[in-house]
């Protein structure tokens, strides 16, 4: 299995530190804007999604900075960034007629704000900071998960474009720890894949191993997932599954949370989940979504059924025979 030959997370004895909400705590703006922006992709793990745009505004500089899956572009483009700098106006305020634009001296303020959708706006020799709404609305083309169907929970499904699943994914994740990190498979496909972990939780070796693996791949285009499987895999020629597939949001969110890595790749609705082990594909989406007793009873029960499956069979052929 995958997690066989990934290098086991050290266990070091550590003091127990409360985690603190990042909105409770209160850091004020640097005093330039290379600074802010320096603070927030450091805060953020450099996350490939993050988009900036350098804007001149009443003769001063500005920079605008926003999730690019989570962001409407079109409307920022046309209500934000083509008007600034032909206006002579004092206060963006004025000029920006789009949703609602707040003012805010908090950097983790920011931040959460930012993960919620928001564009940012940083001005030159400016104590305070605009968050512009201009968040892309809720789709229905993302569909209905047809393979993982359950009663209770989200009924949410990935589709085959990237940045609606990383939408999907951000909404889940607020305060900053999901990272994503893009990379380029296919000599003449160029086909974008992305990374996701949590920062803080996800082992730095594992998600490492996971990028060496994709960067080492080698062939002209992805036609299918199972070119990245085969490369994430230690035996490819394998007849058992080493690699969790999924369209689920929530399970893909789950597995996160557990310190694992999720790999999607553009024109896939599914998303591969490593590493994974024998324990992790008799887990089922609606244990997700009850309550952690019934969850644990009914993995349990799938597990002594596979072995009553396999070992049943075999019992009654040796009494038959035996008699």
């Amino acid at each position: 299995m995958l997690i066989k030959r990934y290098p086991k997370k050290k266990k070091q004895k550590q003091a127990s530190v409360p985690k603190q909400d990042p909105a409770s705590i209160n850091i004020p703006l640097k005093l330039t804007i290379e600074e802010n922006k320096k603070y927030i992709q450091e805060y953020l793990d450099y996350t490939s999604d993050l988009g900036e745009r350098w804007l001149t505004f009443n003769g001063k500089k500005a920079l605008l900075m926003y999730f690019v899956p989570l962001m409407d572009s079109v409307k920022l483009n046309e209500h934000v960034i083509k008007p600034m700098p032909l206006e002579k106006k004092g206060d963006p305020k004025e000029v920006i007629q789009i949703g609602s634009v707040n003012e805010s001296q908090d950097l983790h303020e920011i931040i959460t704000l930012l993960c919620r959708g928001g564009a940012i706006l940083f001005l030159e020799d400016t104590p305070i900071l605009y968050v512009i709404d201009a968040t892309l609305p809720a789709s229905r083309e993302v569909s209905q998960a047809i393979d993982e169907k359950v009663v209770r929970g989200s009924h949410e499904g990935f589709v085959e474009n990237l940045d609606k699943n990383i939408n999907l994914m951000r909404q889940r994740f607020l305060d900053g720890s999901l990272i994503v990190k893009y990379l380029e498979v296919g000599t003449i496909s160029r086909t974008r894949v992305a990374v996701l972990y949590l920062k803080g939780i996800s082992n730095p070796e594992y998600y490492e191993e996971v990028f060496r693996r994709l960067e080492s791949i080698d062939v002209d285009a992805v036609e299918s997932g199972s070119i990245i499987e085969e490369a994430l895999e230690n035996s490819p020629f394998s007849p058992f599954p080493q690699l969790l597939n999924t369209e689920r949001p929530d399970r893909v969110m789950g597995n996160l949370l557990e310190g694992r890595i999720a790999i999607m790749t553009a024109g896939k609705s599914s998303t591969i989940v490593a590493p994974s082990c024998f324990f992790t594909f008799y887990q089922s989406p609606e244990d997700y979504n009850t309550r952690s007793l019934y969850g644990s009873f009914f993995r349990l029960l799938r597990i002594f059924s596979f072995f009553v499956a396999i070992s049943l069979p075999a019992l009654y052929i040796a009494t038959i025979s035996f008699h």
